[in-house]
């Protein structure tokens, strides 16, 4: 007589498969962590090695500068020298030294695998310089960014009516301002009749907004603080009629809408249209 075979009954299956899953769930996580933890391993040992190979040693700096900025200084500021592992610096801390730079609006650098860095640097355009006491330089994103010094160049517009505490505790203000200043000398930058090269002042004034002074006959030109360009052209159109007799002249006030006021230098007005 044959024995009886026993047969595993289904509930039995049933209760072995979720205890199966667990446990290839389970072997699946500690191969992952076994094999993630290796890769660590061997990534760090592989940058190490990387970080003391002469192979990876810079043996060429390119430094992009301006005029304003002299590349040595921006070696220095970087603290990027030829031989030094070029993984051995962080980029970010390195163009943030560059950044202290007064001069320096902006700088990148770039790692040219292996053996190559190059450093570019942008410069900071001067608008105008500020009058607060001393001369500040004011750039072209509307920042009062340095105080100008013996030899660097005062050849620039001279903005008035401003004061130190209020650049110091509201720079968004100071901006807008100095974009107002921005949009009227970009007009005189391209025009023949009254030329950048003849504005020695742009005053500020809380009244009678921008007023321009010129260089050579100290005319006083309002121009208030908006529709800059169509009053740009009224008062090329008083300035040409003027001809050479500026000199004559106190005010030209264009903060009246479609005219200019003309306050001649004996107190007389004469209204043109």
């Amino acid at each position: 007589m044959a024995a009886a075979t026993k047969k595993r009954s289904p509930a039995g299956k049933r209760k072995s498969r979720p205890a199966r899953r667990f446990f290839l769930a389970a072997l699946k996580v500690f191969l992952c962590l076994v094999v993630g933890a290796a890769l660590g391993l061997l990534g760090r040992f592989g940058y190490q090695g990387v970080r003391h190979s002469p192979r990876f040693a810079v043996r060429t700096v390119t430094i992009r500068t301006g005029p304003r900025v002299k590349a040595e200084d921006v070696r220095k500021l970087s603290g990027i020298m030829e031989g030094k592992n070029i993984f051995s610096f962080s980029l970010v801390e390195a163009v943030h030294q560059i950044e202290f730079h007064p001069w320096v609006r902006r700088a990148t650098i770039t790692r040219k695998l292996p053996d190559r860095v190059e450093i570019t640097v942008f410069e900071r355009k001067p608008l105008a310089l500020v009058a607060l006491g001393s001369l500040y330089y004011a750039d072209q994103e509307g920042e009062v960014f340095k105080r100008a010094l013996p030899g660097e160049p005062l050849d620039f517009p001279v903005i008035t009516g401003l004061s130190l505490d209020q650049v110091i505790s509201d720079q968004p203000a100071t901006a807008r301002q100095l974009r107002k200043v921005e949009a009227v000398l970009d007009l005189a930058q391209g025009s023949r009749v009254l030329p950048l090269r003849e504005i020695s002042e742009v005053h500020l004034d809380p009244t009678y907004g921008v007023t321009l002074v010129t260089l050579s006959d100290g005319l006083r030109i309002r121009l208030g603080d908006e529709d800059f360009p169509e009053r740009w052209r009224r008062l090329e159109r008083v300035l040409a009629e003027l001809a050479g007799d500026w000199g004559k002249v106190e005010i030209v006030d264009l903060n009246f809408k479609g005219q200019a006021t003309v306050k001649l230098r004996s107190g007389y007005k004469v209204a043109m249209n």
